[in-house]
């Protein structure tokens, strides 16, 4: 038997180094030609298309799911209304406002702001001059204003629609009948997704549905943002996909205004319903501008003008700039003697507007209150808040506070003037809780007490 580790001649074994050189060498595949380079490339750009149909699709299938599981995130514009201040726009000599304590520096601005608004003014008078010059007789510029307050009208019309509750009801035969009433509205903003339409809360108080008609004839169904039992407002929205772009374009924004700088004799539009009746004017003269009426929970300037007015219909006061600067509320109503009619002015109402506008609901406190005078603390009374009236069943009423209080903190803030109580109500929400320190005069003096007060929705 031979030897398998012989190395004779006649061995087939493997027994050469070349031979297990040739074991270990690589086999290399020959290069790819071009033909099947774009042969692969073409492949591989098809199963990429192919994968991302795919996902496509199954993106689009899954969002919907998504959005009804997680709810969608698209963000909605914020409304918001410029903040005015008391003393804007004032005629030199009259008084701006009983908050008016302006330090060393602000009254120096305000002088220099002053000068400039009488330079501007000065200019605007003498083109006027110039202007009426042009007319041969008084009643060539009589015709002229006429047509100025036409256009101001007729603009101010173009911002106003129809807002029709529909309530079900039955006849005597118990069917259902549909009555409908028509509201004055007016279009205070419009963004992308919505249009904000301010109008009487009668409007919307215990109905099923809301239809807002514009001056072209179409219609929608509008939805509540917000509510003020108080001033009997309310804020509805509409989709303006709705409506045809033709309305949409056409349609006016009666911006709220600067109610501050009306004055009297300063010309003036009521549009709306002003004798009852949607889409009616009358334009007319500023009679009389009455500061700081205090109404629950704060005050109001008090716009009377010659203009007619319906109170339950809704009449809004527009500028010649188209600006929204006083609306209609039962609460400011003419007094007893009293003619023409009375506007609440927009500036001191746009805290409240913003909310309504948002969906944020207004707080409620409910008392009149005023500053403690220079002579109620020389006879004894401390500085802050004066409780005149106390709203029977109101957040306050039922907390305790009393007429004849002085509100001196609320919450972590000191109370000196009305306005501190006033912010503070403003940015605290409905259903919160808000700690109210007041002094109550008494036989031996104040003594101190402290309310919680629920503070509720208007």
């Amino acid at each position: 038997m031979a030897d398998l580790h012989s190395t004779g001649s006649d061995n087939e074994g493997f027994d050469s180094r070349e031979d297990a050189d040739f074991i270990r060498e690589k086999i290399v595949r020959p290069p790819l030609t071009k033909r099947q380079v774009a042969k692969r490339c073409l492949i591989d750009a098809g199963f990429g298309v192919l994968f991302g149909v795919s996902a496509a699709v199954a993106l689009c299938a899954a969002k919907p799911v998504v959005e009804s599981a997680f709810g969608s995130h698209e963000k909605k514009t914020p409304i918001a209304f410029s903040e005015d201040h008391p003393g804007e726009g004032t005629l030199s000599g009259e008084s701006a406002s009983e908050e008016a304590n302006p330090s060393a520096s602000d009254a120096a601005a305000q002088a220099a702001q002053e000068s400039a608004e009488q330079a501007q003014q000065e200019k605007i008078d003498e083109a006027a001059a110039k202007a009426v010059e042009k007319y041969r007789s008084s009643s060539d510029y009589a015709f002229a204003v006429e047509e100025v307050m036409r256009t101001a009208a007729r603009d101010a019309d173009a911002g106003i629609v129809t807002v029709s509750p529909a309530d079900a009801t039955n006849d005597i035969f118990g069917n259902p009948v549909s009555i409908e009433k028509a509201y004055a509205g007016a279009v205070i903003a419009k963004t992308e997704r919505e249009l904000l339409i301010l109008t009487d809360l009668d409007a919307v108080k215990d109905t099923s549905s809301v239809t807002v008609t514009f001056g072209t004839g179409d219609s929608a169904q509008a939805v509540l943002k917000g509510k003020d039992a108080l001033m009997e407002m309310a804020v509805i929205s509409i989709d303006p996909s709705a409506l045809r772009p033709q309305t949409v374009g056409t349609l006016k924004v009666l911006e709220p205004g600067n109610s501050y700088a009306v004055q009297k004799g300063d010309m003036i539009v009521a549009a709306g319903a002003p004798i009852g009746r949607v889409h009616a004017v009358d334009y007319g003269a500023v009679a009389l501008t009455e500061d700081s009426v205090i109404i629950p929970d704060g005050t109001i300037r008090a716009l009377h003008s010659s203009c007619s007015c319906n109170y339950e219909k809704g009449t809004f006061l527009i500028n010649r700039e188209g600006k929204l600067v006083g609306f209609s509320s039962p609460l400011q109503g003419p007094g007893d003697g009293e003619n023409g009619s009375v506007f609440c002015g927009i500036s001191e109402y746009k805290q409240t507007l913003e909310k309504m506008s948002n969906g944020v609901r207004v707080p409620w406190f409910g008392a009149y209150y005023q500053n403690v005078t220079e002579m109620m603390q020389e006879n004894g009374a401390p500085e802050g808040v004066y409780i005149t009236e106390v709203v029977n069943g109101s957040p306050a009423y039922a907390a305790g506070i009393q007429s004849g209080d002085v509100i001196v903190g609320a919450g972590k803030k000191i109370i000196s003037r009305r306005t501190d109580l006033q912010d503070t109500l403003s940015r605290t929400e409905s259903g919160s809780e808000l700690s109210i320190t007041a002094m109550r005069p008494g036989r031996d003096g104040y003594s101190k007490l402290s309310f919680k007060v629920t503070i509720g929705e208007r």
